[in-house]
């Protein structure tokens, strides 16, 4: 004790113990109240230097943790922390002792200093007036939040319009401070009339995937609820909407009324795909309940077209026409009429066919053709007028007319305005040539001679029908009372088998013979006794048919 009193001593200046217990260093005097004085005007002191690694640990030699610490903290990366500067221990962590500067109002803050609970000493921070600084909030979470709470409309609002609170029905205007939605965007008059500068406008800046999406949804808790839908109005003119309706089958819908999709629904597409214009049941993927006007239609292959009972195509004209299309350039395709597969159109090359696709002329027909009453026509302007049944050439110079009536069929050689028949096959079967009968022919003349002792036949060949023309004969013999035997005689054994040249002295036979082949026909022909030399001809004709 007495070495400590000495060292004391020495430095009186330096170093003071006080009766009091106070401390002084750099004065003889220390401060009543302070148990530790120090005092220099070009010194100051330096706390102990430590790094903070996380301000929730203590991380001080004895770990005592005692409240009211004080380091200089060095690590600029402190967990928790705020940098460097001096820290003090609060007994659970350590704190940060913030500079800062006697709270001054300015025009964002005020400070009340008298009602409620307020003095000079404790001031309450009040907002008001402009902000003359930028101002950053940072530091909000789930716990540290950022709250407004109030009631009226219009109790919070940025720059009068541009965004409105309306706290007493739960409303945000954008635009307008008196809101009448959930959310209610009033867009000036004479804005910007392009999609990104007018109105809601949602972009996803990212481009490197299938999530990089810009969505705008509307959705309902459940098939009891409401309906999901835009809608779409002009003021006091006309609206519309389009929309999912919940209580007919979640089918999308588009409307003739803003309120409801499903009022006045002009077209339908249900969940498998079907779409009906016209019709909220639309059984097939585009069923029409009107006339479809269309300036180029496509079927897609394969598929179907159906058209409706007392459906009809209109204004087909030189102009407006209706073709069936194939992507190869040789053939149509097949336009089929009614359920029968075999009931069909067909077009190839230029071609025409009926219930074929064997088309080797302009039209043609696999089956039967049944008219009841009209005429078939070639060239010409159009027969009218008449109830006949008819086959008309009208080319000029080249006149054809094959009319009936229910009886006979008659044939003309005029332009439909003669009444004198040439031809008519009448209802029994058969034909009349009223102007007479001509036909062209073939035919063969064939002359066989022969001599005393000689006979025998000659094949003449397939005609439609041969006759004797003429027989000569010479006898040399001045005996009248000769028996001269000489013979020509012209059949056919297709018609009398039996047929064959004799003597006899008459032989009759009678047939009526059809035949699909020419018969062939022979002629005999002999030269015997008292007979020097004969001669017979035959005609023979075919008749071209």
């Amino acid at each position: 004790m007495k070495n400590i009193l000495m060292i004391i001593l020495s430095f009186p200046t330096m170093f003071c113990l006080a009766q009091t217990g106070n401390v002084g260093i750099g004065t003889a005097t220390p401060n009543a109240s302070a148990i530790l004085d120090v005092t220099s005007t070009n010194k100051g002191i330096l706390a102990p230097r430590v790094s903070i690694g996380d301000v929730s640990v203590f991380g001080l030699s004895g770990d005592t943790k005692s409240a009211g610490m004080i380091v200089y903290n060095t690590n600029t990366g402190t967990i928790g922390g705020y940098g460097t500067g001096f820290y003090y221990w609060d007994g659970s962590k350590w704190q940060k002792i913030v500079n800062g500067s006697p709270i001054r109002a300015q025009n964002a803050i005020n400070l009340n200093t008298t009602t409620p609970n307020a003095s000079a000493q404790y001031p309450y921070v009040e907002l008001g007036g402009a902000l003359i600084r930028p101002t950053t909030i940072s530091g909000l979470s789930s716990t540290n939040k950022l709250s407004f709470t109030g009631s009226g409309v219009d109790a919070f609002n940025v720059d009068g319009t541009t965004f409105s609170v309306d706290a007493t029905n739960n409303r945000v205007g954008i635009g307008t401070a008196t809101p009448s939605a959930l959310l209610h965007i009033n867009v000036p008059a004479n804005s910007n009339n392009n999609p990104d500068g007018n109105g809601i406008y949602v972009y996803n800046a990212g481009n490197s995937g299938d999530n990089d999406d810009a969505i705008i949804t509307a959705r309902v808790n459940g098939s009891s609820a409401g309906d999901p839908f835009i809608a779409l109005d002009i003021d006091g003119v006309q609206g519309w909407s389009m929309g999912v309706d919940n209580s007919d089958g979640d089918k999308l819908k588009f409307a003739n009324a803003w309120s409801d999709p499903g009022t006045n629904t002009r077209m339908t597409i249900q969940p498998d795909g079907n779409v009906g214009i016209g019709t909220t049941t639309p059984s097939y993927k585009l069923s029409v309940n009107g006339t479809i006007e269309s300036q180029d239609f496509t079927g897609a292959g394969g598929k179907n077209i159906l058209i409706g009972d007392d459906a009809f195509l209109s204004d087909v004209d030189e102009a407006h026409t209706i073709a069936l299309i194939s992507n190869s350039t040789a053939t149509l395709g097949k336009l089929r009429l009614g359920s029968n597969s075999s009931s069909y159109i067909y077009g190839n090359n230029g071609n025409l066919g009926l219930k074929t696709t064997t088309t080797t002329q302009d039209v043609n027909i696999g089956g039967r053709m049944y008219i009841s009453d009209g005429v078939i026509q070639r060239g010409g302007s159009a027969i009218t007028g008449t109830s006949d049944l008819g086959l008309y050439s009208r080319v000029s110079g080249n006149y054809i007319r094959i009319v009936t009536n229910g009886g006979e069929v008659n044939f003309y050689s005029d332009d439909n305005t003669g009444s004198s028949v040439n031809v008519s096959i009448l209802s029994n079967g058969k034909l009349e040539a009223r102007k007479g009968f001509s036909t062209e022919r073939q035919i063969r003349f064939y002359k066989r001679s022969r001599n005393n002792g000689g006979g025998g036949v000659d094949n003449l060949g397939n005609y439609d029908f041969c006759y004797l023309a003429g027989v000569a004969f010479r006898n040399t013999d001045s005996n009248v009372d000769e028996d001269d035997d000489y013979q020509c005689n012209v059949y056919s054994l297709d018609i009398n088998g039996n047929a064959d040249y004799d003597e006899q002295e008459s032989t009759d036979y009678t047939t009526n013979f059809g035949y699909s082949s020419r018969p062939y026909w022979r002629m005999y022909s002999e030269c015997y006794a008292d007979c020097s030399n004969s001669t017979c001809t035959a005609i023979c004709i075919n008749f071209d048919y």
